[in-house]
């Protein structure tokens, strides 16, 4: 009854009053948004990729913070690698371990946009470049890494500046490092010593327990023959034929070899489907003698929420092969 009492201009007044109040709540909580956005990441040196499909979709359920900064010292390789916030100790290794002039290409899945600025500060060399990528739902139990996602944020800088040192190698070549996993007490700093481990069983290859797939195709027998002969010469020892579920660490050039498929997330098929459809798309396998790699500890057969998740990525690698076996015509 008093709103009937008040004249039309205090109507009107109250009116205007309330859709005021309405815009300014609605822009006061943006503006709060959008300034927790530029205090968590550098503009100057990050933009966020919005792309809505391809080899980097999923940006409804992740933020991409890409690194933009330009490389200034750049050699003939790039390592790409992926991680998780929580093990930065292992990116500081790598980066202790190899050359300065090897460029190092990392996307780092992490927690909260607040950790970006104090990890970027942690690796401040021109020869390495880190990209972030931040699930915007918080973590669970059952969240699975989406390691493949990661490995495309990885390989996406801007691949030109590398493409001027690579004239060397083929655009349908894969060139294979061998890899070994050992007991976390066991050393390996030579051929000798991995040689010696080798045969008493303290080094054994990558995923020992899986014999008939994923790691065993590169026929080791003959890698330490042709590795014996010349230790400290790296070259095309063999070819080898590809096989269903190899997985090899290899190089190949940045433009040429296919990128990850991020509907594998989790454990198991991830880097099996993209070394099948390069095997699709007729590369050739090469094994490289004198040069390795070797995992810190014994891998065990996978269990639990591990085994679950294989389960799931191998009737996705099922749907890959369809998919490309349509696409090739084969």
């Amino acid at each position: 009854m008093m709103f009937l009492n008040i004249s039309k201009y205090q109507r009107i007044f109250a009116f205007l009053f309330c859709l005021a109040f309405s815009f300014y709540v609605f822009f006061y909580r943006e503006a709060i948004k959008y300034g927790s956005r530029k205090s968590t990441k550098r503009v100057s040196q990050f933009e966020i990729y919005n792309e809505k499909s391809g080899f980097l979709e999923h940006t409804s359920v992740y933020t991409i913070y890409k690194n933009i900064q330009e490389i200034t010292q750049c050699g003939t390789f790039m390592i790409a690698t992926v991680l998780d916030s929580g093990k930065l100790h292992y990116l500081k290794s790598l980066r202790e371990s190899l050359d300065p002039i090897i460029t190092i290409s990392a996307a780092i899945l992490v927690s909260s946009p607040s950790e970006i600025p104090f990890i970027d500060e942690e690796f401040p060399q021109p020869n390495i470049r880190i990209s972030f990528v931040n699930a915007r739902e918080p973590a669970s139990e059952e969240s699975w890494f989406p390691n493949n996602l990661l490995r495309n944020v990885a390989l996406k800088p801007k691949i030109e500046i590398f493409l001027k040192n690579m004239s060397d190698l083929s655009n349908k070549d894969l060139y294979l490092i061998p890899v070994f996993e050992k007991e976390s007490s066991t050393q390996i700093n030579s051929f000798p010593q991995l040689d010696e481990n080798y045969q008493n069983g303290k080094v054994q290859m990558f995923h020992a327990w899986c014999t008939e797939w994923c790691y065993s195709f590169y026929d080791f027998p003959k890698w330490f023959e042709k590795t014996k002969k010349n230790p400290k010469s790296t070259e095309v020892g063999y070819k080898i034929k590809y096989k269903l579920s190899f997985e090899p660490y290899y190089l190949g050039r940045l433009d040429a070899v296919p990128f990850y498929d991020i509907r594998f997330r989790g454990y198991g098929y991830n880097k099996v489907a993209q070394c099948y459809e390069a095997a699709v798309q007729n590369f050739t396998f090469n094994v490289l003698t004198s040069v390795w790699l070797v995992h810190d500890g014994i891998k065990n057969e996978t269990d639990g929420p591990g085994a679950t998740q294989q389960k799931f990525n191998q009737y996705l690698f099922n749907l890959k092969k369809r998919e490309l076996k349509n696409k090739y015509l084969l």
